[in-house]
């Protein structure tokens, strides 16, 4: 897979689930500028392992631990 491609599908995926994730971070810490950091940094971490986890199918469920535990 080319770079290029990794990419164009880690975006999709991103956009995807950004809205969810920053609900998700709000209802932890009742705060929209906190829920913005904890999906942001819930999303980084998730393009430094995206090959692993897009081979696995386990993004999505991987991404929502994450920006629980920042």
């Amino acid at each position: 897979m080319t770079l290029a491609r990794r990419d164009a599908e880690f975006t999709e995926f991103a956009q995807a689930r950004l809205m969810a994730l920053r609900r998700i971070g709000y209802l932890l810490c009742r705060d929209w500028e906190r829920a913005d950091d904890l999906a942001q940094g819930a999303i980084t971490k998730l393009y430094l392992r995206w090959n692993r986890h897009r081979r696995a199918g386990t993004a999505s469920p991987w991404t929502r631990r994450s920006g629980a535990t920042r």
